[in-house]
């Protein structure tokens, strides 16, 4: 895992693919059930030989992100923004029980 990722700012940038990858990576670490969803890749910017392509459908099919058109993979989010999205989704709810309950 990348620890830059973990080391930065609060309020610095990085791209929302960078984010995807963090969090692909970390729940692939920690939940071993990686239920599925079942939707239909939906991004029209990701092609099919995008590098990120798993991790985002990875992303998608746990609920972690939204199904639209666009997935934006350049667009900057700061490290707060990514830990709100994070800190409403049931699935990372599920994954911190499972990590400290141990």
């Amino acid at each position: 895992m990348d620890n830059d990722f973990f080391n930065m700012s609060p309020t610095t940038n990085i791209k929302r693919v960078e984010a995807i990858n963090v969090l692909a990576e970390t729940i692939n670490k920690f939940d071993s059930k990686k239920e599925s969803l079942n939707i239909d890749f939906p991004f029209l910017d990701i092609n099919i030989n995008n590098q990120n392509r798993e991790s985002i459908n990875f992303c998608l099919q746990q609920g972690l992100i939204s199904k639209s058109h666009k997935f934006y993979p350049d667009k900057l989010i700061t490290k707060a923004e990514l830990i709100k999205i994070l800190s409403n989704s049931q699935k990372t709810k599920k994954i911190i029980k499972l990590i400290f309950d141990e």
